[in-house]
């Protein structure tokens, strides 16, 4: 039920014969074309699982169900292996308590020799738990930031977080719990970082995010102001048209006689957008205070080249709180000036 069967999952299953199972086989899957694709089921219904279970739900179970006496033993065994003495279950408890604090100290190690072994600074080790270069070590973010000055400075001289030169930098500092091998500070509850927090992290280290681009956080409120995505510009006709999106570069060429250029970025694309000297002037000062825009303007194309020439220019966190959108995108900035020179 809801297993696609194919040839990469299936390839490794001995039961089954191909094309034909010998056993009676009904197969139940959302999409017609995988029915019958690889195995020939004697039943395939091309259902979602939740409708397929709703419909069992209305049948009547057979008087004589063929596994009937089989259920009794199989419940039996799984009692008599679940039921095990009180000393059996004393010892499992034990030694998951002992795995649990190995795994303790194993993670305190690991944290030091990041430090130790690399020579980084606090800083350096800061921004990476930021953008989760460390997650490997398998405690929450929050977690390893709250314990990073412990571990840091138990590990090379420190003077207000950070390295001292000289002698001093290659000596561990006296009397920190991880020098001492003592256990580590108790955490306290922090809460889990949010998915808004996460991706303003990772544009503030590293300017970017592997796993999601920033505007898709206001996807939402960018339909209710009537904006476009960048993937819908090549099949729309030239005219008026609203978009927005990250500014990626901003280009200003001495050439180009106060016209200004800006590549803006949303999930699905990136699209060119011009200002002309005028409106330059009076949005300038949006563009340059705010990361994330909304841009009003005139679709033009030429062959399979868009452009947007901008008629107004407004901060996209602004109009989407007004429709409900998220608050901000902390961390999030210009990516790039390419080109660029010092206006008044």
């Amino acid at each position: 039920v809801g297993g696609r069967l194919g040839e990469m999952p299936s390839q490794s299953y001995t039961l089954l014969d191909i094309p034909a199972p010998r056993q009676t086989f009904v197969h139940v899957f959302p999409g017609i074309e995988e029915l019958g694709r690889v195995y020939r089921a004697h039943l395939a219904i091309n259902a979602t699982p939740t409708a397929f279970a709703a419909a069992l739900e209305g049948l009547e179970p057979p008087s004589e169900a063929k596994w009937r006496n089989e259920t009794p033993l199989a419940h039996a065994d799984f009692l008599a292996w679940t039921d095990k003495p009180t000393e059996f279950r004393t010892a499992v408890v034990n030694n998951r308590r002992r795995v649990r604090r190995q795994k303790g100290k194993q993670l305190q190690r690991r944290r030091s020799e990041v430090v130790e072994r690399t020579g980084l600074s606090e800083e350096v080790v800061e921004r990476l738990i930021r953008a989760g270069a460390l997650d490997s070590l398998g405690r929450p973010r929050r977690e390893l930031l709250w314990q990073l000055r412990e571990v840091a400075g138990a590990t090379k001289g420190r003077v207000d977080g950070r390295a001292t030169g000289g002698a001093r930098a290659g000596r561990r500092a006296a009397g920190r719990p991880a020098d001492l091998r003592l256990p580590a500070t108790p955490v306290p509850q922090l809460p889990a970082i949010t998915e808004t927090e996460r991706l303003g992290d990772a544009y503030a280290v590293v300017g970017m995010d592997a796993r999601r681009q920033v505007v898709g956080l206001f996807r939402e409120a960018l339909v209710k102001l009537g904006a476009q995505p960048s993937s819908a510009l090549a099949v729309r006709p030239p005219g008026r048209i609203r978009l927005g999106g990250l500014v990626v570069t901003r280009q200003h060429p001495m050439t180009a006689r106060g016209t200004v250029f800006l590549a803006l970025e949303d999930e699905t694309g990136m699209v060119n957008v011009t200002l002309w000297p005028d409106r330059w002037m009076r949005f300038r000062g949006v563009v340059r205070r705010h990361a994330l825009l909304l841009v009003d303007g005139q679709l033009q194309r030429e062959g399979n080249v868009v452009n947007v020439v901008a008629d107004d220019v407004r901060s996209l966190v602004e109009e989407a709180r007004r429709v409900g959108g998220p608050e901000g995108a902390p961390g999030v900035r210009h990516m790039g000036h390419a080109g660029m020179r010092r206006l008044g």
